[in-house]
């Protein structure tokens, strides 16, 4: 598996994160017997154009699509050719 994901809410907004599928199911499930959670949970992200990592809060009922992604930081190129899809 990829160390990294990619998250895509259904306000169309896109979120890439370092950390696989499993470990964010996971957190969307935990304790909830097998259901999507209801609550908001706080994740990290990763800037695709400078690097940084922030702090989202997301509803995971919102999540429309998540899906493994790799992640190469190229200096020097536009941030629309950084991202590489498996």
């Amino acid at each position: 598996m990829s160390p990294y994901s990619k998250i895509t809410v259904s306000s169309g907004k896109t979120y890439m994160t370092p950390f696989d599928l499993q470990h964010l199911i996971e957190k969307m499930m935990s304790g909830n017997n097998g259901k999507i959670c209801d609550e908001f949970i706080q994740i990290v992200t990763i800037d695709t154009e400078t690097g940084e990592e922030k702090q989202v809060v997301l509803n995971p009922q919102q999540i429309v699509v998540m899906e493994e992604a790799k992640f190469k930081r190229t200096p020097h190129v536009p941030a629309v050719f950084k991202y590489e899809n498996q």
